[in-house]
C-alpha cells in the first residue's frame, strides 16, 4: 500500500483496512524520488521529511488501528555529498569493462587494481553462468569515473549501506499509570534485641482499581551495608480490614556491626534502590551489658 494512500485516509478506514489484513507493507518513496531528480537541498529536505512522514504514521496507526507491531526498515542506504564531486576525487577506470558505473563495474580482467575488490559475479548475485566475470568495487567511499554520473547521490557497490539495512520495531507501550500502594512501619522506638528485630509492616491501601501492587525489600543497614539478609516482600493484599494487611517480618543480624554507628531499618520499594520508602533509626540493644 503506498504512504499516500494510508495518509490520506481517515481512521475508520484505515482501522477497518488493517483489520481484514493481517500483513501489511506501506511503500514510502519520497527520498528515492528526491535523491535521482532534485538538488542537494531538496534531498536533505526529502529525507527529513520522510522521517517526520513515517514517525506519524507509525504512532497514528499504533494507537487508532488495533496494530500490536510496526517494523521499519529500508531496501538500501546511500552516500551522499552535498557539494560538488571533484574530477580528481573519481576514481579511474583503465581496464576493459562490461559495464561501468560509480559504485561498481564488470569485467572479465584478473588484474589486480589498487583501490578495487573484484567478486566472481556468480558468488555474489542469482546469476549461476556468469562465466568469468567479476564485479570490482570501491574500497571505502570512493567513485569510479563512469558516463552515468550521479556522484552526489549514489548507491550499489560493497558499502556498508548497502550490506547493512536498519530494522526498527515500533509498539505501544502500556505504562501502568496506578499509584502503587502504600507501607509503614507501624511500630515506634525500634530495637534490636538479642542481634534480631520484629515489627510490622502495614500495607497502607488495598490493591483495587486505583490502586497497584508494590514489592518492597526490608534489611538492617549500616551506613549503606545491610546487616541483616535482605527480604523482599509482596504487598498485594485486596482485604479492606488494616489488621489483615499487617506483615511480620523478623530480621537476625548476621555481621558484627560498629557500636558507634547508627542503625537503620530501611525499606525500599524494587524498582527504585535509591530512593527508600522508609528510613528508621533503630536501637541496638544487643550491645548494652547487663548490670548484674
Amino acid at each position: 500500500m503506498p504512504y499516500e494512500t494510508i495518509s490520506e485516509r481517515n481512521t475508520s478506514s484505515n482501522r477497518e483496512f488493517f483489520k481484514q489484513h493481517p500483513l501489511v507493507y506501506i511503500f514510502h518513496n519520497s527520498i528515492d524520488e528526491n535523491g535521482h531528480s532534485n538538488s542537494a537541498r531538496q534531498c536533505v529536505k526529502g529525507c527529513a521529511q520522510a522521517v517526520t512522514d513515517i514517525a506519524e504514521t507509525v504512532g497514528k496507526i499504533l494507537s487508532s488501528c488495533n496494530v500490536t507491531q510496526v517494523y521499519v526498515t529500508s531496501d538500501h542506504g546511500f552516500l551522499f555529498n552535498d557539494i560538488p564531486f571533484e574530477e580528481k576525487d573519481k576514481h579511474k577506470v583503465t581496464e576493459e569493462t562490461l559495464e561501468q558505473k560509480t559504485r561498481y563495474y564488470l569485467t572479465t580482467s584478473d588484474e589486480e587494481v589498487k583501490g578495487v575488490m573484484k567478486f566472481p559475479l556468480d558468488e555474489v548475485s542469482g546469476m549461476k553462468d556468469a562465466g568469468n566475470v567479476k564485479v570490482a568495487v570501491p574500497l571505502g567511499t570512493n567513485r569510479f569515473a563512469a558516463p552515468s554520473g550521479g556522484y552526489m547521490f549514489t548507491h550499489g557497490g560493497a558499502a556498508l549501506q548497502e550490506l547493512l539495512i536498519p530494522i526498527i520495531v515500533c509498539q505501544q507501550e502500556r505504562t501502568n499509570t496506578k499509584e502503587p500502594v502504600g507501607v509503614q512501619v507501624l511500630e515506634r522506638n525500634l530495637s534490636v534485641q538479642s542481634s534480631r528485630i520484629k515489627f510490622n509492616l502495614l500495607q497502607t491501601e488495598t490493591v483495587s482499581m486505583e490502586k497497584r501492587e508494590r514489592t518492597v525489600t526490608v534489611a538492617l543497614y549500616d551506613n549503606d551495608t545491610a546487616v541483616t539478609p535482605v527480604k523482599q516482600i509482596k504487598l498485594d493484599s485486596t482485604e479492606p480490614l488494616l489488621d489483615k494487611r499487617k506483615v511480620m517480618v523478623d530480621l537476625t543480624l548476621n555481621r558484627n556491626v560498629n557500636p558507634n554507628n547508627i542503625l537503620r531499618l530501611k525499606v525500599y520499594d524494587v524498582e527504585d534502590s535509591n530512593n527508600p520508602l522508609i528510613c528508621e533509626n533503630v536501637t541496638n540493644n544487643t550491645l548494652i551489658e547487663p548490670d548484674f
